[in-house]
């Protein structure tokens, strides 16, 4: 088993207007830089400085080996995106288009006016929106780089990773790299006082720790580029910055989301400073032949009236791509360049007993010999993105029999890094713990003129008329209500109930034995459910609650927040947590986004698009409709999605106040060690240590954290402040449009939290 830090080898690369010289990498679903399994170390000239520098870049890609990753200089990138024009009409139909997408987005409401004890500022989109119209207007933004980041951040300061409108410009061109060299860890030696290291340094006794970046105290520059992050929760937007072991990643300050400057420079306590070339990966290179400067850049790659646009945008999205690119960890090729086993369980984990062996789907179960897990199993679950559900079903299942068979008595489900997936193997999953148990998983989503209209008009279609549209989000026949009765109308489904000043259908639940929700090929798992149907004879749960333990560095979000959510709140479990910020005091297990769905632009503009060419009964309502339904964009997104269904907590509906917004903090909280990044058995060893190492076999509250032991309220955000809420009452249900009963496109399958269209080519 190889040490994780001897494995971040550099990026060997002279980062100038001379020579680059580029690795090649096996690659992996969201790797940074992307590469394939053949090349090999190649050596590109780039040309001398012209003046300018996106044709320097496209005579380096042009003349580049297409196998290889291109990296070129961070500098001379930047330059490039800065020298590309804003379209004021573009920009303009984007601002527009934004907008009507922001009212798709379930928390809008609660974004600006959120409970007292939320982390993270207020922000109202809608008004930050409208303030990028005006800047754009007064000619604030002289190239599309500074436009587009400007939206990008603002839609980041929602701090919910299912919520992106990126431009290409500014997110899609190029990733921002710097060395891996530079990687960092956040370690305690003695368990108490955390401090950062290099990577490669830290399995050395004579380490020494970090000080300063670029001339600045380390810990401002980290907290500074962590506030970047899609997690909601400081303490795992902390963790994202470091080497994540579960993901095999150099974390986000080596893959930073913006541009991080030509250089980057590390001070260490000894006295040592060493600059850092950084570089840009550039994604495309496929299109750079037609770019000679700024606008045939913008022409190329950010119009969506150019043939690559539309092919770019076409590729982004593809219904395979079920995690928002926000909730990616960027693995990285130093870290995963000469796996052995198949598979994708990480090069420096022990061979696991069971796992899943797509090369995408880290899901593994093991059981360590050692002092600290006698008779205790681990399930490493990274995602729940699998397109074979049945295998996924399997590795749990096969799981959980092997540890009874082996007498383990205690589980830990390892959930690190683990940014989602299909939203029923989260249910799934939850039922082979406890089959016993129904569920709840109560969800609504924002009420306004435009679901009104997909909706009134989508629910007239009975599932023999089109099965298709019988299971969108849209349709009242796709839900259940709060008691698990069906809904007789849409009127009845859709309210609207009041909180907070903003408008929301009624408690939503799904109908988890429904064939054509969960059994179907086209529109759902392809499989049947434990504890429904043939898996009804699944009854009783293998372990307690008090014997499973949930364990999270944080990096959790979407599914992965559905299932700690079922498992925690319906069933008791506990959760555990690892590193975060180098201070005292709890730390949250789910730190990313607790949407339970999320929308997909594309799904939403191809819906709208439908609904008014086969619903409207008149050119004039058709009119009226495209005003206030999603509509085409002016620049190619990367990544433009929503939250749309909030997380609606079993026992807290009267508050309206989404899972969002409420503080759920671990049972216990362990800083990471040295030896924790370097041997993944060192990590499961400490945590059931102090899970089951207490008087009688409980919690050793000693060696948590000092103040992060909490008890079982705290866990599940007892008493969550409702600030800003609403009286919970009942508003009054909306007027009906009248609509033509017209046919519609097929194909929507319920995915991740995502929605994506799939079965008629319907991405053009």
């Amino acid at each position: 088993m190889r040490a994780v830090a001897l494995a971040l080898t550099a990026l060997q690369a002279s980062l100038a207007w001379g020579q680059i010289t580029i690795t090649r990498a096996r690659p992996s679903p969201s790797e940074i830089p992307p590469s394939d399994e053949n090349g090999s170390p190649t050596s590109i000239a780039v040309p001398e400085e012209t003046g300018e520098p996106c044709a320097a870049i496209a005579d380096t890609v042009t003349r580049a080996n297409a196998n290889n990753i291109i990296a070129i200089d961070a500098q001379v990138a930047y330059d490039c995106l800065r020298s590309v024009p804003v379209l004021q009409t573009d920009a303009e139909q984007t601002i527009d288009g934004i907008l009507n997408m922001l009212q798709f987005q379930s928390n809008l409401g609660f974004l600006a006016n959120p409970p007292d004890d939320y982390f993270n500022d207020p922000v109202d989109l809608v008004a930050g929106m409208e303030d990028i119209r005006n800047r754009l207007g007064s000619g604030e933004y002289q190239n599309e780089y500074d436009f587009e980041a400007a939206i990008g951040n603002l839609l980041g300061r929602s701090y919910d990773g299912h919520l992106a409108y990126d431009g290409y410009a500014f997110a899609g061109a190029f990733r921002w790299r710097r060395d891996p060299d530079a990687a960092l860890i956040s370690a305690s030696t003695d368990g108490t006082e955390p401090r950062i290291y290099s990577a490669r340094d830290a399995n050395q006794a004579s380490a020494s720790e970090v000080t300063q970046i670029d001339g600045r105290p380390v810990t401002d520059v980290i907290a500074e580029e962590a506030a970047y992050s899609s997690y909601h929760d400081p303490d795992a937007r902390w963790n994202t910055m470091f080497v994540l072991q579960p993901a095999e990643s150099s974390g986000f300050f080596v893959n930073p989301r913006n541009y991080p400057g030509p250089s980057t420079s590390i001070s260490w306590e000894n006295g040592t400073t060493t600059e850092y070339p950084n570089a840009a990966i550039v994604q495309d290179p496929d299109y750079w032949s037609d770019v000679f400067d700024g606008q045939s850049f913008y022409n190329t790659f950010v119009s969506v009236r150019s043939l690559s646009g539309r092919r770019l945008r076409a590729r982004s999205e593809s219904p395979r791509q079920r995690v928002p690119k926000r909730l990616q960890i960027p693995r990285d090729a130093s870290l995963t360049q000469t796996l052995s086993r198949d598979g994708s369980v990480p090069e420096s984990y022990p061979d696991p007993v069971v796992q899943h062996d797509a090369e995408d789907v880290p899901l593994a179960g093991f059981f360590i010999d050692t002092d600290s897990m006698q008779n205790v199993a681990v399930l490493m679950m990274q995602t729940f993105d699998a397109e074979d559900a049945d295998q996924f079903q399997a590795v749990i299942q096969d799981f959980l029999a092997e540890a009874q068979s082996r007498g383990s008595e205690r589980i830990i489900v390892d959930v690190r890094t683990n940014g989602g997936g299909l939203i029923f193997l989260g249910y799934e999953a939850y039922k082979q713990f406890f089959p016993d148990v129904e569920p709840y998983g109560g969800s609504r989503y924002r009420y306004h003129e435009a679901v009104e209209i997909l909706g009134s008009s989508i629910s007239q279609l009975s599932r023999p008329q089109n099965p298709s549209l019988y299971a969108s989000p849209f349709n009242y026949h796709a839900y259940l209500d709060q008691d698990l009765n069906a809904f007789t109308s849409w009127q009845a489904m859709s309210g609207p109930t009041t909180f907070n000043n903003d408008q929301f259908t009624n408690i939503l639940r799904y109908n988890l034995s429904d064939p054509l929700l969960i059994q179907s090929d086209r529109f759902g798992l392809g499989i049947q459910l434990t504890g429904y149907g043939d898996r009804a004879n699944f009854t009783t749960p293998p372990f307690p609650p008090d014997n499973i333990i949930i364990l999270s560095d944080g990096i959790c979000a979407s599914t992965c927040a559905i299932f700690v959510e079922l498992m925690t709140r319906q069933s008791g479990v506990r959760t555990f947590t690892l590193g975060g910020r180098p201070q005292p005091g709890p730390m949250q297990a789910v730190g990313g986004t607790k949407g339970s769905s999320v929308l997909d632009l594309q799904y939403l503009l191809q819906l709208s698009s439908a609904v008014v060419s086969g619903f409207a009964a008149s050119q004039r309502e058709a009119q009226d409709w495209s005003a206030v339904l999603p509509l085409d964009f002016g620049i190619v997104p990367v990544d433009a999605s929503v939250n749309f269904h909030d997380s609606i907590r079993l026992g807290t509906e009267g508050s309206g106040v989404p899972t969002q917004f409420i503080n759920d903090t671990s049972s216990c909280r362990l800083f990471y060690t040295p030896a924790m990044y370097f041997d993944v058995r060192e990590v499961w060893g400490a945590v059931a240590d102090a899970v089951w190492g207490g008087s009688g076999g409980g919690l050793d509250a000693g060696r948590c954290v000092g103040g992060s032991d909490t008890d079982e309220r705290a866990q599940v955000g007892a008493n969550p402040n409702g600030g800003g809420a609403g009286d919970g009452g009942d508003g009054g249900a909306a007027g009906e449009n009248a609509a033509a009963v017209g046919v519609g496109p097929r194909g929507w399958v319920v995915a991740v939290g995502v929605l994506l269209a799939s079965g008629v080519g319907l991405v053009g």
